[in-house]
Order: C-alpha cells, then sequence, then structure tokens
C-alpha cells in the first residue's frame, strides 16, 4: 500500500484533535465529581499535541511552498504575536510555582519538609532496603501533609489520600474497612489488642508523626511504647517496628 503523505498525515492530525475537542462537548466519563472536567483535562492534552505538530508541518508547508505570497509578513507576524503571547505563562508561573523566589533554587524534592521528618524519611530508605515492608500512617485530605512517609519512600500504606482513591476507583468498600482499622490501631490504649490488625495488613513499621498526632490522642500514640519496638526517633518523629512483620527480602 502506498505510504502516507506528510499532508495527509498532518489533516490527519487536525481532524483527529478537533474530533477529540468536539467529543468533550457531547460526552463525558461520568466520575465522582459528575461532570466534564476531567475528561476535557485528559482528552485536551492529546488534542493540543496533535494540533502542536500539525502546526509545525503547517508553517514549514506554507513557508517551502510558497504559498502565502504577499501574506508571508501577516502570517509571521501574527505567528510572533501568537507566541508572545503563548509565553507569558513561563514568567507568571515560575513567580507563582517559586513562591516569588522565596527559596533557594533546588531540585531536590523533600526540601520543604521539616529536618525530623526528612531524617525519617532517609531512615526508612536505608532500613527497607531490599525489604517489603507495609508502613501505617494516618490518611487525611489531598494535597496535605498526610502520607508523607508512603509517597516520599514508595512504601505502600493501608491508605493514603481517601478523596484521590475514591476519586480515581470508585467508592469502594475497601476505604471505610481500612480507615476503620487506622482508627483502631492509633486510638487503642492498649496496643496488644491490635497487633492482630497490624499483622493481618502486613505492617513492619508505625509511622507516629506531625500528622498522626493532629488526629489521634497523645495517649493512644504513647501507648505505642510499651508494645512495640522504638525503631527511629527525632523530634516529633517516632518510628515503630512490629514484631516478626520485617525482613522478608524482596524478590
Amino acid at each position: 500500500s502506498p505510504a502516507l503523505s506528510p499532508r495527509a498525515f498532518a489533516v490527519g492530525l487536525v481532524a483527529a484533535a478537533l474530533g477529540l475537542l468536539l467529543l468533550c462537548e457531547l460526552v463525558y466519563l461520568r466520575d465522582v465529581f459528575n461532570n466534564r472536567m476531567n475528561t476535557v483535562f485528559k482528552v485536551s492534552y492529546q488534542a493540543w499535541a496533535f494540533l502542536a505538530v500539525a502546526s509545525a508541518f503547517g508553517l514549514y508547508y506554507g513557508h517551502a511552498a510558497g504559498r502565502w505570497g504577499r501574506g508571508r509578513s501577516v502570517v509571521l507576524g501574527g505567528l510572533a504575536v501568537a507566541l508572545l503571547a503563548a509565553f507569558i505563562y513561563v514568567p507568571m508561573a515560575l513567580f507563582n510555582r517559586t513562591e516569588a523566589f522565596s527559596r533557594p533554587p533546588t531540585l531536590d524534592g523533600l526540601a520543604f519538609v521539616d529536618s525530623d521528618q526528612r531524617a525519617a524519611v532517609d531512615w526508612l530508605w536505608t532500613a527497607t532496603a531490599g525489604q517489603r515492608a507495609v508502613i501505617l500512617e494516618a490518611s487525611g485530605p489531598q494535597y496535605s501533609g498526610f502520607a508523607l512517609m508512603s509517597s516520599r519512600t514508595g512504601l505502600p500504606t493501608l491508605l493514603g489520600w481517601p478523596g484521590h482513591e475514591v476519586q480515581w476507583r470508585g467508592p469502594l468498600p475497601v476505604f471505610n474497612e481500612r480507615q476503620g482499622a487506622i482508627d483502631r490501631i492509633y486510638q487503642a490504649p492498649d496496643k496488644a489488642a491490635v497487633l492482630g490488625l497490624l499483622k493481618q495488613y502486613g505492617v513492619g513499621y508505625v509511622i507516629v508523626g506531625p500528622a498522626e498526632r493532629s488526629v489521634y490522642s497523645a495517649a493512644g500514640l504513647d501507648a505505642f511504647d510499651a508494645a512495640l519496638e522504638v525503631v527511629f526517633r527525632q523530634g516529633a518523629v517516632t518510628i515503630y517496628r512490629v514484631p516478626g512483620r520485617v525482613g522478608r527480602t524482596a524478590g
């Protein structure tokens, strides 16, 4: 079969992009928000990518084929204005996302974490190397300081941000079940009564840090000292080891 010509391919990209944008006006995937927001987000990404490739070809084709004629200056001028308008985002985004350059520039994704939690993250990285370790920490609102240890180490936890779990997986009974287990473990005055829950979920380490202290009582958290081994403690962060749940190698 004959190869598809570059011009036909570019036209096909434009048609596909416009078709995707039109599709968002007609249908959307129903999610927890019950509107078309996420459908528009995800589909628009693809449409803009198609249009970007097709536009680059169109500019080259128009120039190489000499099809602009006397309108060449108008086309180039319009393109320059459009590019300048698009680049307004760059300085505005830099100012916004760097908090007005109030901090030294860095590629360290943990630079914003306080020293105690940073030390705990580093300890977990080292202590769990080669292990299938599950950690327990408090779950809480999305875009917050909850689930910091699991998200910064990659270690699994029972439940991170419930809002995101519901958003991407839908309302499932397991979320309430796990939230209840987390609350029971942290709130129990007698931790011996919840050792079975820790083992049921395969928890190797229990985290008690700022997030947990903001949700649960000091009495419930301090009770871990009598039941579990303290393996890390610095400032407001303590990590406990669950007997018999750590040491299995990954693989």
